[in-house]
């Protein structure tokens, strides 16, 4: 009897277990890392999500690790100059990863690493960068347009991105801007 007991129990853990290490690769299937502006609390944080994981890479020499992060980067770049993923305003580290057929630690370490931003810091300069490019071939556009038309999904997170690698509102850029154009004009 009591061998009976031993054997249910164990049964019932091994099949709790594989329910579980079954439901955690679903669960995690659904989550997206959307690119959004870090509030002040968030900078303040020590590292992203990439440095604060383990370095699941230990068998490259440091040299090798670096040649390939290194070739990732390179590929991002060309990635994002000739294709512009940037402007999906759902673009995500897994979705860039997939395309440029690596992992999304190998992209997060690169970016890190050459720019010194986090992903999502790097997607949202290029669509600044972007949206700056737009309003000088068209300085009409309003701030909605050009949030929209540079891969944002808000208003308020194209302020704030804006903000932070400017150092100024697209409000105030913009007027300085119509005012060199407009000043040059006249000259």
């Amino acid at each position: 009897m009591k061998q009976i007991i031993l054997i249910f129990l164990a049964v019932t853990v091994l099949l709790s277990l594989a329910a579980v290490l079954v439901m955690i690769p679903i669960r995690n299937r659904g989550r997206r890392t959307e690119c959004r502006p870090e509030s002040a609390a968030e900078k303040d944080m020590p590292g992203n999500v990439a440095d604060s994981q383990p370095d699941v890479m230990p068998s490259l020499s440091y040299s090798r690790q670096d040649d390939t992060i290194n070739t990732v980067y390179s590929r991002l770049e060309e990635y994002f100059r000739t294709e512009k993923p940037y402007l999906d305003g759902n673009l995500t580290v897994e979705a860039v990863a997939r395309r440029l057929f690596t992992n999304k630690l190998y992209v997060s370490k690169a970016v890190r690493k050459y720019s010194g931003l986090n992903f999502c810091q790097y997607v949202n300069r290029h669509r600044i960068l972007y949206s700056m490019e737009l309003f000088s071939r068209d300085p009409s556009l309003r701030m909605n347009e050009l949030a929209t038309m540079s891969g944002f999904n808000a208003v308020a997170s194209f302020n704030i991105s804006f903000r932070a690698f400017m150092n100024e509102s697209p409000g105030d850029w913009s007027r300085k801007y119509r005012e060199s154009i407009m000043g040059g004009k006249r000259q």
